[in-house]
């Protein structure tokens, strides 16, 4: 049996316009195999006052605001989301009767430049909806099998049924729908627009529907009040509403924690001065030993001019001497930006840049890395302390309002921005989350995480603000020999992504007690294998915020680990 060209031609269609699509959905399902449907509903009207003449269709808005919804719900610029196929008779210039309506489904994929103009924005949109026609016929079950990118797309998880007033026939069911979380039924007219919102009330709740209706009302309205010259980036994207729902989660703040997190570890070092407080794989490091090395280090940095929200960039490879170069900057009354030397050269040239730092603190063997990064390298080693005087120190007083570290954005969408934390910021995360670590002077963190990721920040810290020993690998045993070098280090808590924790198992590393999860979602089979033998806390971490935000410390199974909670020491 042969396939006429009509079919080929439509799913090459297909496979062409969702080449490359790859991303979240809204409303975004709990479970990979959870099966929506509809229990709830909400009606909506929206006014109408229309340019003359008009930016575009009641239709092509539509689609136009949606999308962009869907982009702030899922921090996209690439989304897709379903219309029934006779929805596609829109145009940009005002002809917009509907053909027959039928309940056959197609998706529709909107991309967009945010320095791109309204006016093109939408006739992108209209453009798109008149290629489409001739091959929507073929049906959905169709379209997802045409590619991988097709059958994601075709899962998409909200649909638009656009009607006029006077063609709209079709009534979608309240109960019994299925398919879609989130179904918008749309009947509009030259003076109002009435939306139907039917949904799952198990997959996305009643407000954040309600939210995004409002956000759809809202963009619509300025796009079609839009002037040529306006640009997507001008465009709100939140509204009033949603302004203060956010400053309403944000009324009950825990107090903040005017401390320095360094002079808790001074105190450590004063009760517990013979405690081991690093342990590497190039030496190690008492309470004691690490206090003093790091002032007298954070002198020599004060006459070099360092001081409140000065940026000094590090440039280390895993190494003893990290925390004290570290701890040093930040007894100076600097901030630290920490770089992974393995990472592009490019990357660490634009944020040793950003600092604008007349030096940098490098490890012996990050030396070669670091010259090409700033002028002056000042190397952290033995021979550096060697030659640096032991007498009087001073140190300014802590201030907890100074910066304590930046870390960049990957810079995936241009160049890498930095999130600055204060320590009044850090400090007020790691006091209220650390009772939820239940961690103890006893505590021996692997230091695994890429010095580039917050989480490593976390790491450090966590562990010494504890009183416990951070237990460092090289970096080729961390990469090559991970059980291993968790087990001969005897470490008891392990931090890793999802995908990296399935190169070990419990009976390899024995003395582990607790596993923290992050980095990547985290599914069921990724915890089984720990539950029951260890403590697992799944945690997220927002740069700009903290470097943990929200930590699941209460799961009762493994379904419940993987969920993420609400944030410990923060509103969220």
């Amino acid at each position: 049996m042969t396939v006429p060209d009509s079919v080929r031609q439509s799913e090459l269609y297909w496979q062409n316009t969702l080449t490359d699509f790859n991303a979240a959905t809204f409303p975004h399902l709990k479970l990979p195999d959870q099966n929506p449907q509809a229990n709830d509903t909400i009606t909506y009207e929206i006014p109408i006052h229309l340019k003359k003449p008009p930016v575009a269709t009641i239709p092509v808005l539509m689609r136009a605001s949606w999308a962009l919804v869907i982009g702030c719900m899922t921090n996209s610029d690439d989304v897709v989301f379903g219309v029934t196929v006779s929805e596609q008779n829109a145009s940009i210039d005002g002809t917009n009767d509907l053909v027959d309506q039928t309940t056959a489904l197609a998706p529709v994929r909107i991309s967009w430049n945010r320095a791109s103009t309204v006016t093109d924005y939408l006739k992108t949109i209209y453009k798109q909806g008149w290629e489409m026609a001739p091959f929507e016929y073929i049906g959905l079950d169709n379209i997802a099998k045409t590619s991988p990118e097709s059958h994601q797309a075709a899962e998409f998880q909200s649909l638009l049924i656009i009607q006029t007033r006077e063609t709209g026939r079709f009534q979608p069911p309240l109960a019994g729908w299925t398919g879609q979380s989130l179904l918008l039924h749309i009947l509009h007219d030259a003076e109002s627009i009435s939306i139907t919102a039917t949904f799952d009330a198990n997959v996305v709740e009643s407000w954040v529907v309600e939210g995004a209706l409002k956000q759809f009302t809202s963009l619509f309205q300025q796009l079609q009040q839009s002037s040529p010259a306006t640009i997507l980036a001008d465009l709100e994207l939140v509204t009033y509403d949603n302004l203060e729902t956010i400053w309403s989660w944000n009324g009950n703040r825990p107090p903040s924690v005017d401390l320095c997190i360094y002079t808790v570890i001074e105190q450590n070092a004063r009760e517990q001065p013979d405690a081991v407080s690093v342990q590497a794989w190039d030496g190690q490091l008492t309470y004691s030993e690490l206090n003093h090395l790091s002032s007298i280090l954070a002198c020599r940095l004060v006459e070099l001019g360092v001081g409140p929200n000065k940026l000094i960039p590090l440039c280390f490879e895993k190494s003893m001497w990290t925390m004290i170069a570290l701890l040093g900057v930040l007894k100076a009354g600097g901030g630290f930006v920490l770089l992974d030397p393995s990472l592009p050269q490019e990357r660490l040239r634009t944020i040793a840049h950003q600092t604008q730092s007349d030096f940098i603190l490098s490890s012996l063997s990050s030396q070669s890395v670091s010259m090409e990064l700033l002028n002056r390298v000042i190397i952290i080693n033995h021979e550096f302390f060697v030659n640096l005087s032991s007498g009087p120190l001073f140190i300014p007083a802590p201030d907890p309002d100074s910066i304590i570290y930046v870390v960049f954005t990957s810079g995936s969408t241009g160049t890498p921005k930095g999130a600055m934390i204060s320590h009044r910021n850090f400090s007020s995360a790691m006091t209220y989350q650390l009772e939820h670590y239940k961690v103890t002077s006893q505590m021996r963190m692997f230091d695994f995480a890429s010095y580039s990721f917050v989480a490593s920040i976390a790491n450090l810290f966590i562990t010494l603000t504890a009183g416990g020993c951070i237990y460092i690998p090289s970096e080729y045993n961390k990469r090559n020999r991970l059980a291993d070098s968790i087990a001969s280090l005897r470490a008891n808590v392990i931090h890793l992504t999802p995908s990296t924790s399935k190169l070990i198992t419990p009976n390899l590393v024995p003395k582990v007690e607790l596993v923290v999860f992050s980095g990547e979602g985290l599914h069921t089979e990724d915890i089984k294998v720990w539950w029951g033998k260890v403590r697992v806390i799944n945690v997220l971490g927002l740069s700009e915020c903290a470097p943990r935000s929200v930590l699941n410390v209460i799961a009762k199974s493994p379904k419940e680990a993987t969920q993420i909670r609400k944030g410990i020491g923060q509103v969220t």
